[in-house]
C-alpha cells in the first residue's frame, strides 16, 4: 500500500538560494529565495500568474502541457527578477488527494542513565516508524474507505523531542527514561505523484522536495508560540484544506471540494456573463470596488457561497473522530479568506451544539506580519496576506534544513 522512506538522516547544507512552486487551481505562484542566515530568507522574486483553465482541479493535475506552459513563464519570470535561476525547488502539495498526519510514541529506555546516541535513536526511530505505517494505513482506510488505495508517504520529518517531559530540539547527548517522539507524515496517491513527477520532468527539474502546504502554514502561523492550539483553513481555488493544531504540531487534515471558483460560477450564473467577467466580479467585490448595478446579485452569490463553504466545513471537523475537544482559535488563510462576510457568518455558526468546542472559536483572518521575523522582501513585488503560502513553504525550507529527516538529503530526485 505504502512506499516508505527510511528515516533519520540529517540534511546536508544546503545551497544558498532555491525556488518555490505553488500549483493552485487559480493561480501558479513562484518565488526565489536566498538564506541569509539560519533563522533569516530573503525573498529576491516573486511572481503570480492565472492558471490554465481547467489545468488543476482540487490540487490534481488534470492537463499536466497546460500547467507546464505556465509553469515555464511564471519561472523564467521570477528568474529575471531574481537574476539567478535556482536549480533546487520546493513543491507544495495539498487537495483532497494530499493527507498530513502525526504521530506520537513514547519509548522507555532500557538503560535511562546512559547518554542517548545515534545508533539507539535510529532503533528507536525505526519502532516511530512502523507505529506511523499502521496508524496512517488506518487513517486513509477511514478517510477513503478503501483498502486498495495505493499512497507514498513522501515526507517524514521527526520533531517535538522530550526527554522525561523536558522539550529539546535535540535529544542526542541527553540521559533519561522516557524519550517522546513525533513524527510528521505527507501521504499522497501514487497517482497524483506520477502526474506530478511528469510535470517536474516536462519543467526540467531534477532536485526538488515536496513539502505539505498546510504543515507549512502551521510553522508560520506558531511562529514562537509553537505550543499554540488551533484550527487552520487554507481556502484555495478549488478547495478548502482544514488542519487541526495542538501544541504546534498539525495532528491530522482534512479537504473538501468548495474554494474561490465557485464564487465566481456562482457570480456568472447569477449575472449570466462568462466566467473571466465573473472573476473580474469577484476581485472587484473583494477589493470593495464593486459595480453598482451587480451588487445585489454578487452578494447573493457570496451568501450561497458561504453556505456551501459552511457545510463542507461541519462535514470535515465530524470526520476528525479521534478530537475530543476542538481548539478555541480558527485561523482563515486562501484568496477565500478576505471575503468580508465570512468572519460575520463564522462568529453566529452554531459551533457548540453541533461540534465539539467548549466555546465559539476566535476568529483570526490570517496577516503577512507573521513573516516578519524571517523574512526580507528584496523583491520588486508587493506582497499581500494572499502570498502568505509561499513564503511559507520557503520558511519551512529554512527550518527543515536543520531537522532530522526521512530522506538522505534536503532536495531529492
Amino acid at each position: 500500500m505504502f512506499n516508505l522512506p527510511n528515516i533519520l538522516h540529517k540534511n546536508p547544507e544546503s545551497e544558498p538560494s532555491f525556488l518555490v512552486l505553488d500549483l493552485g487551481s487559480s493561480y501558479i505562484k513562484a518565488a526565489v529565495f536566498s538564506r541569509l542566515s539560519e533563522t533569516k530568507l530573503s525573498l529576491l522574486g516573486y511572481s503570480r500568474q492565472f492558471q490554465a483553465e481547467n489545468a488543476v482541479r482540487e490540487g490534481m493535475l488534470i492537463d499536466i502541457a497546460a500547467v507546464a506552459g505556465r509553469a515555464e513563464e511564471v519561472i523564467e519570470e521570477v528568474s529575471v527578477a531574481a537574476g539567478l535561476k535556482p536549480e533546487k525547488v520546493i513543491i507544495g502539495l495539498s487537495g483532497a488527494a494530499v493527507q498530513e498526519f502525526l504521530t506520537q510514541i513514547k519509548i522507555t529506555r532500557e538503560a535511562p542513565e546512559s547518554i542517548l546516541e545515534e545508533s539507539e535513536l535510529s532503533k528507536i526511530s525505526q519502532k516511530v516508524r512502523e507505529a506511523s505505517f499502521l496508524e496512517v494505513e488506518k487513517e486513509l482506510t477511514d478517510i477513503s474507505g478503501s483498502t486498495q488505495l495505493e499512497a507514498e508517504i513522501v515526507d517524514s520529518r521527526l520533531s517535538n523531542f522530550k526527554v522525561d517531559g523536558y522539550d529539546l530540539e535535540e535529544p542526542l547527548g541527553f540521559t533519561g527514561k522516557v524519550l517522546e517522539i513525533s513524527l510528521r507524515n505527507t501521504v499522497a496517491p501514487r497517482v497524483y505523484l506520477e502526474r506530478l513527477r511528469a510535470l517536474l520532468k516536462l519543467l526540467k527539474i531534477s532536485e526538488y522536495r515536496c513539502i505539505g502546504q498546510l504543515s507549512a502554514l502551521t510553522r508560520v502561523i506558531a511562529g514562537p508560540d509553537k505550543k499554540i492550539n488551533t484550527l487552520l483553513a487554507d481556502i484555495g481555488g478549488e478547495k478548502t484544506d482544514i488542519a487541526v493544531v495542538f501544541g504546534g504540531q498539525l495532528i491530522g487534515s482534512r479537504s473538501w471540494g468548495v474554494g474561490g471558483s465557485h464564487l465566481t460560477q456562482l457570480i456568472r450564473d447569477r449575472l449570466m456573463v462568462s466566467y473571466s467577467e465573473a472573476e473580474t466580479e469577484k476581485i472587484s467585490y473583494l477589493q470593495g470596488q464593486p459595480a453598482g448595478e451587480h451588487l445585489p446579485a454578487v452578494k447573493d452569490a457570496v451568501h450561497a457561497f458561504i453556505s456551501l463553504w459552511l457545510a463542507g466545513l461541519e462535514t470535515a471537523l465530524s470526520d476528525f473522530s479521534g478530537v475530543k475537544t476542538f481548539p478555541n482559535r480558527f485561523v482563515l488563510s486562501g484568496g477565500g479568506s478576505i471575503l468580508p462576510e465570512l468572519s460575520g457568518r463564522l462568529a453566529a455558526f452554531p459551533w457548540t451544539s453541533i461540534l465539539p468546542f467548549r466555546d465559539c472559536p476566535k476568529i483570526i483572518p490570517v496577516s503577512l506580519s507573521s513573516t516578519d521575523s524571517f523574512l526580507e522582501n528584496h523583491s520588486s513585488h508587493i506582497l499581500g496576506d494572499w502570498d502568505l503560502l509561499p513564503l511559507a513553504l520557503g520558511f519551512t525550507g529554512l527550518q527543515e534544513n536543520r531537522e532530522r529527516s526521512s530522506v538522505d538529503a534536503f532536495f531529492r530526485t
